[in-house]
């Protein structure tokens, strides 16, 4: 395979996306199923408010830094659609692993790339999406079920073991799925339409997002009781402002991503850095590998380099 600029860059980008989930996956699965002092944090958006705070706060600072104008060259409306949808999907993937493991909500994920080609087919401008695509995300889909449901890594989360659990769980997941899949596509659409940079993007996102976050915490009646838990609680606010770090520089990279390679590769990569993310759970919290689950993350790894290739 040559190595262009193009690929190189696709190599960092991959790189950058994956390192940053993968420290950011492990600290979801501590903070929303490992307790603190024997009580399990439950004000997810909390969590969510934390997380755009800091990424627009970097951002405005690499805007201010580089001399790039931060004035928007779309409306805010546009904006707004995906800061909901990015909203709605971080909150329901936090949700899902109350019911679910974390290995179990990989699981879900390996199916990025189906809402993705949906969305990419159906908002302007539409693509057509060639046959290999469709091939490798089923390859992908099975690699992955074969990789969670063959060994014994449990389906429910601990403190919600029931059938009713995972319905929720998988109810939750598919949510996500289907919002996640409509901001990455709408985010390549914007870059498609204009010059926009990617910090300026990552800013306004992340301001409207935390607008939201903010917004349903005080309508719910939930922010004084999480800045309550967060107090009495130490160890999470710096569990929270890691994941908030990591979440950060994964926005950027995931951002760059889909300005210069779209939404399906990002797609991809995250396929990618789901499996990976698995491996260091059970690595990190001594889970078991079967032979079949090392065939099924062969599978996927053969079937995303033939795609590259």
């Amino acid at each position: 395979m040559k190595f262009d600029g193009r690929s190189l860059s696709l190599v960092a980008c991959a790189t950058g996306v994956v390192g940053s989930l993968l420290l950011y996956g492990l600290l979801q699965e501590k903070i929303m199923q490992r307790p603190y002092d024997g009580l399990h944090f439950r004000h997810t958006l909390f969590l969510v408010l934390i997380n755009r705070v800091v990424t627009a706060f970097a951002s405005a600072i690499l805007c201010i830094v580089n001399k790039v104008s931060m004035r928007p060259p779309v409306s805010v409306a546009a904006f707004a659609s995906i800061s909901l949808s990015n909203v709605v999907a971080t909150t329901s993937q936090y949700e899902a692993l109350k019911y679910i493991s974390f290995a179990f909500a990989t699981l879900a994920k390996s199916a990025k790339m189906v809402p993705v080609m949906i969305w990419g087919t159906i908002m302007p401008p539409r693509k057509q999406y060639a046959p290999k695509d469709y091939l490798v995300a089923v390859a992908v889909a099975i690699g992955c079920t074969l990789f969670v449901l063959a060994g014994d890594i449990p389906r429910t989360s601990k403190s919600h073991d029931s059938p009713s659990s995972l319905l929720a769980g998988v109810l939750l997941m598919c949510t996500y799925l289907a919002f996640d899949g409509y901001t990455s596509v709408k985010q390549s659409q914007i870059f498609t339409q204009t010059d926009m940079s990617v910090t300026v993007c990552t800013f306004w996102v992340n301001v409207l997002s935390a607008s939201l976050s903010l917004f349903g915490l005080l309508l719910g009646g939930a922010f004084l009781p999480a800045v309550g838990f967060a107090a009495a609680h130490p160890q999470l606010l710096n569990d929270a402002l890691v994941l908030s770090i990591a979440s950060m520089s994964a926005q950027l990279i995931i951002t760059k991503t889909i300005k210069v390679h779209g939404a399906l590769v990002f797609a991809t990569i995250m396929v990618t850095r789901q499996l990976l993310s698995v491996l260091a759970s059970c690595v990190v919290y001594k889970h078991t590998l079967t032979p079949v689950q090392l065939g099924g993350a062969i599978l996927v790894f053969a079937a995303l380099y033939l795609r590259g290739r």
